[in-house]
């Protein structure tokens, strides 16, 4: 994606970024059994409302719970992301394609339409390093149905409100049981998760 480059305002760079954690970098370290359940629930949940079985949902959202711990860990914090000289991080191609190996980054950066250019930055390192390892399966055992797993999830979180009741009840059952408050389809969600997550990841959910 583009952003406006946070040390010259009158020019944009090209971010990049992956994966990040659904509850942000503070949502799962500490996290309470009860607000462990409440994730696993929802996850469960709206795997099973895209086509999963029982089963399966129980075993990814498991799967899911724990690479998003790896990603939050590390992840910068909070106060980290505010500052300017540490999230930026200005990364060549050839770097982004040696942590990346098994991702076809030229026909991806070719589908943006944009300039090529040497100059990409990456917001955290840390978690861009974490997540390189869910696509090398040397790494990562079962790396390819974990990314397909986060793939559905990330749809179905981002999408479902649209699709059916069912997702937003679900949306708000977690609110409720992780945060003690009601709220509107997948708002706290993605002010939690994707609010600081977009400031790493390339967005794609």
């Amino acid at each position: 994606s583009l952003t406006i480059d946070n040390k010259d305002s009158n020019h944009y760079l090209l971010q990049f970024g992956a994966l990040s954690p659904l509850l942000g970098q503070t949502g799962y370290e500490g996290a309470t059994d009860a607000q462990k359940s409440a994730y696993l629930t929802y996850v469960r949940t709206l795997l099973s409302l895209v086509g999963q079985s029982e089963a399966d949902a129980a075993a990814q959202a498991d799967a899911l719970w724990a690479a998003d711990a790896k990603l939050a860990a590390a992840s910068y914090s909070n106060q980290e992301l505010g500052d300017v000289d540490k999230t930026y991080n200005l990364y060549t191609m050839a770097q982004l394609k040696a942590l990346f190996p098994n991702v076809d980054l030229d026909q991806m950066f070719q589908r943006t339409g944009l300039t090529q250019t040497n100059q990409i930055l990456v917001m955290d390192p840390g978690c861009l390093q974490a997540c390189a390892e869910f696509f090398d399966a040397a790494k990562t055992p079962n790396a390819l149905e974990l990314l397909k797993a986060y793939a559905r999830l990330n749809l179905a979180n981002g999408l479902g409100g649209l699709l059916n009741q069912e997702f937003t009840d679900a949306s708000n059952a977690f609110n409720l049981a992780y945060f003690g408050q009601g709220v509107g389809p997948h708002r706290v969600l993605q002010a939690q998760g994707r609010g600081e997550g977009a400031r790493q990841a390339l967005r794609r959910h």
